[in-house]
C-alpha cells in the first residue's frame, strides 16, 4: 500500500484541470468505484448462492461483499467530493454521476442496517438475499446504464469521457493499475481474513450447542432425585 501511495505521488499532474496536482486523486477514485461494484456482483452472487443451499459460508460471504461495497463505495463518494470542492468550486454539485452514486450507496447502506436489525432473527439469511438480489439490477443501472444516457453525458461535469475513451497518459494508465491492483489485493485479503474469522465464530458456536442437547433432553429422565420424607428417628 506504501508503494501505491508513492506511486500516485510520483505521477506527473493533469494540465487540462485547475488543479494539477489534485488529479492524482483518480488513482484512488477509480478503483474504489470499480471495486465496489465487484463486491456488489460478488454480493449478488453469493445471494443467489444461498437461496439455493442455505449454507451458513455463503450468508457470510455475501454479508462480506456487502460491506466491502459499502466501504470502498464510500470511499469513492468522499474523493469524489473532495475533487468537486477543489475542481468545481463546491462539495456537491448535484452532478448525475453524483447523485446516481449518492443513490447506490443509499441501496448499500440499507442493505447494511437491514442486516443488523435482522441479527437475531431466524429468517435473517433469506430476507438479506432476497433484498440484495432484488437491488442488484438498481445497481447495475445506476452504474453502467444511467450515467451514459447522451442527455445525461451532456449535462455531466465528470471526466467521464476521458475514462472511456482511452485518453490516459500512459503514466497515468500504469500507476492507475498498479494502485487499483493493489487497492483490490488489500480488500481481498481483508475480505478472507474476516471471512475465516466469522465462520470459525459460527462453528464454534455451532458445537457449543450441540454440545448443550444431551443435557436438555435429558431432563425428564427416570434417574431423577426426588424429595423422600424421613421419620425423626432417622
Amino acid at each position: 500500500m506504501i508503494a501505491a501511495i508513492i506511486a500516485s505521488f510520483m505521477a506527473p499532474g493533469a494540465n487540462q484541470f485547475q488543479y494539477p496536482s489534485l488529479a492524482r486523486i483518480i488513482f484512488w477514485h477509480l478503483p474504489c468505484a470499480i471495486i465496489s461494484v465487484i463486491f456488489h456482483l460478488r454480493c449478488g452472487y453469493f445471494a443467489y448462492k444461498y437461496l439455493q443451499n442455505k449454507n451458513d459460508s455463503n450468508e457470510i460471504k455475501m454479508s462480506l461483499s456487502m460491506e466491502m461495497a459499502s466501504l470502498m463505495a464510500s470511499l469513492t463518494m468522499i474523493t469524489g467530493m473532495l475533487f468537486s470542492r477543489v475542481q468545481w468550486g463546491a462539495w456537491w454539485q448535484w452532478d448525475a454521476r453524483q447523485t446516481s452514486y449518492l443513490m447506490l450507496l443509499f441501496l448499500f447502506t440499507a442493505s447494511l442496517t437491514l442486516q443488523a436489525g435482522l441479527s437475531n432473527s431466524n429468517s435473517r439469511g433469506r430476507i438479506l438475499a432476497s433484498y440484495n438480489i432484488a437491488t442488484l439490477p438498481i445497481g447495475l443501472f445506476l452504474v453502467f446504464v444511467y450515467p451514459r444516457l447522451t442527455q445525461v453525458m451532456q449535462n455531466s461535469f465528470h471526466p467521464s469521457q476521458t475514462i472511456q475513451q482511452g485518453l490516459f497518459d500512459k503514466n497515468y494508465t500504469f500507476t492507475l493499475l498498479f494502485v487499483g491492483s493493489t487497492i483490490f489485493i488489500t480488500c481481498y485479503k481483508l475480505f478472507s481474513l474476516k471471512y475465516r474469522v466469522l465462520l470459525f465464530e459460527k462453528e464454534k458456536e455451532e458445537n457449543a450447542t450441540r454440545n448443550l442437547e444431551p443435557y436438555s433432553s435429558n431432563t425428564t429422565s427416570t434417574h431423577m432425585v426426588r424429595p423422600v420424607s424421613l421419620s425423626e428417628k432417622n
